[in-house]
């Protein structure tokens, strides 16, 4: 089995496991991938919500050491490729440095921030547009990775 695991049920396991981190409240259009172990335990899942035609908001959390190169290039291929958008947003509150490092770390830049839109402070809205992934580079060419990294679910 793969280690990656895609699941388009909105009241799944998988965005169960991931709203219940985040505290979010999926639409009926969640869509999620995850990281798994060969136990089948979820190490990190990728939820896309709020797709719009051009955009969807990305939400991430994980457990441990659980990011790898080609789950980074399934979470934004996902997205880009499959979906054709133009960009993916994210929102962190202002508090969680660690989001927010990690968002700057994979690419994401920040668009600007809502003060007092977050009960922790300011609300941080960044975005990565397609162009510009670093993940998802040559993936343009079809080379077709994503169908050998994901099952589904």
């Amino acid at each position: 089995m793969s280690d990656l695991v895609f699941d388009s049920d909105p009241g799944g396991f998988l965005a169960t496991w991931l709203c219940a981190r985040i505290l979010y409240r999926p639409t009926d259009h969640f869509r999620c991938i995850a990281r798994v172990n060969s136990a089948n335990q979820v190490l990190g899942v990728v939820g896309y919500d709020n797709f719009n035609g051009a955009s969807c908001q990305m939400h991430v959390a994980g457990v441990g050491n659980w990011v790898t190169r080609d789950f980074l290039f399934a979470a934004f291929d996902y997205p880009f490729n499959e979906c054709n958008l133009e960009c993916v947003l994210g929102t962190l509150p202002s508090s969680r440095e660690d989001g927010i490092n990690f968002s700057f770390h994979i690419g994401f830049k920040p668009l600007f921030n809502i003060p007092r839109a977050h009960p922790d402070g300011e609300l941080m809205v960044m975005v990565m547009y397609k162009e510009e992934c670093p993940w998802i580079k040559g993936a343009e060419n079809g080379d077709g990775r994503r169908r050998e990294l994901i099952s589904s679910s």
